[in-house]
This record gives C-alpha cells, structure tokens and sequence, in this order.
C-alpha cells in the first residue's frame, strides 16, 4: 500500500450555514484536485452557533448509519444531504467534524436539547459512520464560560469505521481527548487512527492540546488527525485555539497548521484561517500493532533500597 495522502482543514466557521456551506466546498475542491482521498473538517464545521437558543434552533436529524440520502430528502436532511452530494461529487472521504444533532429528548430541567455528532461519509455519498461525542465539555474562568451541557446530551457508545484511506478510524470529539480509557478502547476495537475535531478554547489549547494529542498517540500506537476550528468567529465572541495537526503513532508530530501560540487577546492572522493542511501517510496506517497489555508491577524489597 502506497502513501495516502489526506486534507486536513482548519476553519474558522461562523453563525451562518450558507457561508460555512460554500467554504467546505472550496476546500473538498480544492483537496480533490490535489489529489488528496479523505478530508477531515472540525468540530460545528457547518454551524458555529453564538448562543444556547441559536444551538438548538439550527440543530437537524441525522439517521443512523449505513445511510444513503436520496432524492427529494434534501428538505428533511439538509445538512446530511450537503455533505453526501459533496463526499460523491469530488469522489473523497469526508469527516464531517461534528453536527449538532436534534433530539426528542430532553434534559433534567425538562428543556430541549441536541447531540454533538460526527458524521463520516465514503465516496458514494454514504453516511458509514455516525458518533455522538460522550464526554461533554465545561469551563467556568473569567475569561471563557461554557457549559455544552446546558444544550446537548452524552452520547452512550463507541464507533470504529473500517476501510478508510487511514485504516480503520475511531471516531471520537473534541474534549473526548481527555479521557485515554476512551481512545484506548477504540484501539483494542481495531482502530488503526483516531480523529479528534475539536473546537478547543484558546486557554486550554495553549496548556494542553498538543500534549494530550501525542499522548495519544503514543499510548495506543495510532495515527491522530485532529482538524481544529481557529480565530474569532464573531466580533468580540467566541475564539478556539486552532493547530489543527497530525501526528504519527510515536508521538511525532507530521504537521501543525498554527494558530494562537498564548492566552492573548483579539483574532489571529487570517492566512491560519479556512485552509487545507496536507499529508502524505505511509502505508503502515494498514499494519496490525500487536500490543501486550498487561500490567506489570514492579515489586520492591528492603535489598533495593540504598543505605
């Protein structure tokens, strides 16, 4: 197996569906013309919403995968139907980041509430894989206050996608990069790559992102892809952190796309923003690590102990 060479995308989606609409098909064309078969885009790459009301007011159904929009379902899948004609008119994989998914179910306060969704699509237009994010992101500083609980619900299971240009892919959201049990349960179900879309805040990017990234990597021997939302989405709103990167199996980082490098105020440099990012990845992204899992402990007697 020859290298595969993969997009990976770097927006800075705003509040508007028909802006982010136009700037993923740019980006799909330009990723088919050079030739690259999977794009990966980020968290709310469709819809970056700048309240709780507008969340749950834009959020759409999505039915669970195998599914194959077909005609006349644009009205009831807007959003699903977009990326399934886009996923077969360029002939890619795409790794729709995540959606805000609706729900009929509510939550303990008894108002409404959605899913964070990831949606992957082959190049038929079929919709192979759908996860919805499990561990639900807050923090309260002075200077970022979120809460994703006030508006979406835990997701209760896992997904591994199998024959993807990048192996078998676990797919995984954002702050579910905290948890390594997580990632490591994807791997001990085959998966060979991990996706992370993330729209991480500046704060905790500049502390961690990289860092738990690698970690990542390393722990469960797997190729990361992490394609990351950047800059101010709207004036004087919301800001994430950006870096959208790559990294090999040993922690080794393959690419890096830039973003905020501190806790500063005010947007970054439009050329970190709404760009493709590419790689070339070895063929060992279709090679079977084989892992010893058991836990070693390391017993210690008076002799070891130095007078």
């Amino acid at each position: 197996m020859g290298p595969t060479r993969i997009a990976v995308s770097q927006l800075c989606s705003l509040p508007s569906k028909a802006h982010n609409y136009a700037l993923i098909t740019r980006l799909a064309s330009e990723a088919s013309s050079k030739n690259a078969s999977m794009l990966f885009l980020p968290e709310v790459c469709s819809f970056m919403p700048s309240s709780s009301n507008e969340t749950l007011e834009n959020a759409e159904p999505y039915p669970d995968a195998p599914y194959l929009p077909g005609p006349g379902e644009e009205k009831a899948y807007p959003t699903l139907s977009f990326f399934s004609s886009l996923a077969a008119s360029k002939k890619l994989w795409i790794s729709a980041g995540s959606v805000h998914e609706s729900s009929k179910t509510q939550g303990p306060d008894g108002k409404a509430r959605v899913y964070n969704t990831g949606l992957l699509f082959d190049p038929t237009g079929t919709l192979r894989g759908k996860y919805r994010k499990v561990h639900l992101f807050s923090i309260d500083t002075p200077a970022v206050r979120l809460s994703e609980a006030k508006t979406t619900l835990p997701g209760d299971s896992l997904h591994v996608v199998g024959g993807t240009p990048m192996g078998s892919l676990g797919m995984a959201i954002c702050y579910d990069l905290r948890f390594p049990y997580l990632s490591s349960s994807l791997r001990s179900s085959g998966a060979t790559t991990l996706i992370y879309p993330s729209a991480f805040t500046v704060p905790t990017g500049v502390k961690a992102w990289e860092t738990l990234l690698r970690a990542r990597a390393i722990e469960t021997q797997c190729f990361i892809v992490a394609s990351a939302q950047v800059g101010e989405h709207w004036k004087g709103g919301r800001r994430s952190y950006g870096h959208s990167l790559v990294v090999g199996p040993d922690g080794s980082v393959l690419a890096d796309a830039g973003g905020y490098d501190s806790v500063v105020e005010g947007d970054v440099e439009d050329t970190k923003k709404d760009l493709n990012l590419y790689v070339d990845v070895g063929g060992e992204v279709s090679v079977h690590r084989e892992r010893n899992e058991i836990l070693q402990v390391e017993r210690h007697t008076r002799e070891d102990v130095a007078n």
